[in-house]
């Protein structure tokens, strides 16, 4: 069933077209965009992380990890693990969901690697940052479907940094974004505002999955899906949500899923030397 579904769901709701929207303000308009999440490294334009001022210690040479379909368990136990998770982010567990697991731990475990390595180095100061605006700490997790964890990543649309920001929208939050100075590019500062935003879309909607939905689409798309469903349920608005949603939350909650149960896949971080910038 996972081959399927992996064949499929990767190319009609995770994997997606040109001419979707990106929208980082609460109510500002979209803007033309091809967003995606992991599976689009080899497409985006990123820059080149800056150079450590100290010299690194030899790293290692790039684990060798083959498709394997056997490191995905079973349908029951992935649904076990996943009602583990912090209960204020689930929704329930279903095909889609499942694919994007499948999509991390075995399609793109290669990069995943990388991913949780810089992930683990570059969360404690991000969780303090979203404890001290009240935005649970897990959402950090969201920085991995949105830049990789690349502060320096640049979208064709001109969103940037970590945080994947536009450029009003850090200026509405705070950050200084100019042709001399782009905080969207500094660590610290970025996540703040992504804090900011994240606690103002909940503020606004009650509910996380809407909240982080707009984080990628706007809240006036979660709107029109709202009214369109007649509910705020996810899985009933999920099909009127702009199409680049539709795999943002699933891929979310798979990131996040990586997090907490990566060493029961076997799966070994690649050490990252965390930056300060």
């Amino acid at each position: 069933m996972i081959k399927n579904l992996l064949v499929c769901t990767l190319f009609l709701t995770l994997c997606l077209p040109m001419g979707a929207q990106i929208i980082h303000s609460l109510d500002e308009e979209p803007i033309t965009e091809w967003k995606g999440n992991i599976a689009s490294l080899d497409t985006w334009k990123f820059a080149e992380e800056e150079a450590p001022t100290e010299p690194a210690p030899a790293e290692a040479p790039e684990p060798v990890v083959p498709y394997a379909p056997t490191d995905l368990p079973s349908e029951s136990v992935l649904e076990s693990r996943i009602k583990l998770l912090p209960q204020q982010f689930l929704v329930p567990y279903n095909d889609i969901l499942e694919a994007q697991i499948a999509d991390y731990i075995v399609n793109h475990r290669r990069q995943l690697l990388r991913i949780l390595g810089k992930y683990l180095a570059e969360e404690g100061q991000m969780r303090s940052i979203f404890r001290a605006y009240g935005v649970p700490e897990d959402l950090t997790a969201l920085a991995i479907v949105e830049s990789a964890l690349n502060p320096n990543a640049v979208s064709p649309a001109g969103a940037a940094g970590l945080w994947q920001l536009m450029p009003d929208t850090a200026r509405r939050y705070g950050l200084e974004c100019n042709e001399l100075i782009d905080e969207r590019f500094e660590k610290e500062p970025s996540t703040r505002a992504a804090a900011k935003y994240l606690r103002d879309a909940y503020r606004r909607w009650g509910s996380w999955p809407l909240a982080i939905s707009a984080y990628n689409c706007g809240s006036g798309n979660v709107m029109k899906a709202v009214r369109k469903a007649e509910t705020d349920d996810y899985w009933t608005i999920y099909q009127y949500l702009p199409s680049e949603t539709r795999g943002y939350m699933p891929a979310f909650l798979a990131a996040l899923y990586t997090v907490y149960f990566y060493k029961l896949h076997g799966m070994e971080p690649v050490p990252y030397r965390k930056t300060s910038k």
